[in-house]
């Protein structure tokens, strides 16, 4: 009787060791999942301030532009 009460502690006990290193590599899983996440999004954030960046100069140039051909015209 004891051998058996042994024997189900420590089935029980393999299958509470197993559930907990599923558990940990779907704690690892996620957390990869978010470190590629924060990635992209640093890229995308990235990509946000160049764009942001061009259109800036581009405005720029495109106020220079006309006011060099506005002194060309005008005088």
């Amino acid at each position: 009787m004891d051998l058996r009460c042994l024997l189900g502690s420590l089935r029980c006990l393999l299958v509470t060791f197993a559930v907990l290193l599923v558990n940990l590599r779907c704690i690892l899983v996620t957390l990869r999942c978010l470190l590629v996440t924060f990635a992209v999004l640093l890229v995308s954030l990235r990509c946000l301030l160049v764009t942001f960046a061009v259109l800036l100069v581009t405005a720029l140039f495109t106020r220079e532009f006309q006011l060099f051909t506005r002194e060309f015209v005008f005088y």
